[in-house]
């Protein structure tokens, strides 16, 4: 199936298959990115700025 069409695609309970983020947006950590930094699992941090690696 073609990419288009499964991004296209938005059933019922499941979250839009791009993510949006706005600065100073909450948001939470879901996976250990780097825990001597504190970026833990279920961390609440900031968006700051957004680039292209967030």
């Amino acid at each position: 199936m073609p990419t288009e069409y499964l991004q296209s695609l938005n059933p019922h309970g499941l979250p839009p298959s791009v993510l949006e983020l706005k600065v100073r947006m909450p948001v939470m950590i879901l996976r250990n990115i780097n825990a001597e930094k504190g970026l833990c699992n279920v961390t609440r941090v900031t968006a700051l700025g957004i680039g292209e690696f967030l």
